[in-house]
């Protein structure tokens, strides 16, 4: 038996370690195989589920950041109240409001070519819809439809902002290279 720095066993025969759970009262199992965990790197998934709460998290980030590039005052219009009510309640009519996909996305660092490992937030205006995307690690898209069905006024939105991790920076994206 290997003994690891904490005092605890890192490595035990399978016949040792049935004796010490058979003195504890447990019976004895048969073992079915003794193979040995691979060594070196191996390739993993990960599986998740993101539900309702995950959705409005995603929807309230949204929000938020079209509240702070647009102003207060743009984001308690009526138009918003949908994913208003989604963001606080709960409460979705329709159709979606986040939809979720991979990120299609890759941000450079201009001085190296290296991808950078970061999270972003784009608002922008298509057609009568102004929608977001929420993006963490770079991994999974939230895109959340903010308002859509036109607007009395005309408006105009788009802006982006993407976190560095590594650098811990914000850095504004232009207007012009933000992803589709």
């Amino acid at each position: 038996m290997t003994v690891g720095l904490s005092g605890l066993p890192v490595e035990v025969p399978i016949s040792e370690a049935q004796d010490a759970l058979e003195s504890k009262g447990f019976a004895r199992g048969t073992v079915v195989s003794e193979t040995q965990p691979p060594t070196g790197r191996i390739g993993t998934q990960i599986v998740a589920r993101i539900s309702e709460p995950e959705l409005r998290g995603f929807a309230k980030i949204a929000f938020n950041y079209l509240a702070h590039v647009a102003g207060a005052d743009f984001a308690l219009r009526a138009e918003f109240n949908e994913i208003r009510r989604f963001v606080r309640h709960g409460v979705q009519v329709g159709s979606s409001l986040v939809e979720v996909s991979m990120n299609p996305w890759v941000v450079t660092d201009d001085r190296t070519g290296a991808p950078l490992v970061g999270h972003y937030v784009i608002v922008r205006t298509r057609d009568s819809t102004v929608e977001a995307d929420v993006c963490l690690l770079m991994r999974l898209r939230h895109r959340v439809t903010l308002a859509s069905g036109g607007f009395l006024i005309p408006i105009a939105v788009n802006s982006g902002h993407l976190f560095d991790v590594q650098g811990q920076t914000a850095l504004r994206m232009p207007s012009d290279h933000l992803p589709p």
